[in-house]
């Protein structure tokens, strides 16, 4: 959660992109452990039937404060809409 707080305070500039691909029964404290808090990231969730859906970081960061870090991110009733 520091990280977190990092970001949320963090007013400079980011110039790039990190794109992370997770899967969607990925524990949530792993997609957070892939960030770089040097880059701008974007995480495509990979479901069984190959559908993807692309959350961003600031997102993730709003579910790690809605959510225990053990959540799977198929549990987070956002992503199964």
């Amino acid at each position: 959660y520091n990280y977190i707080n990092f970001k949320t305070f963090s007013f400079k500039k980011k110039k790039s992109i990190k794109f992370v691909l997770v899967n969607y029964d990925e524990y949530l404290y792993k997609a957070i452990s892939k960030m770089n808090k040097f880059k701008f990231n974007v995480f495509y969730v990979l479901y069984p039937n190959s559908k993807i859906k692309i959350v961003t970081e600031n997102l993730l960061n709003g579910w790690c404060l809605a959510y225990s870090p053990t959540t799977k991110l198929c549990e987070i009733c956002e992503l199964n809409k």
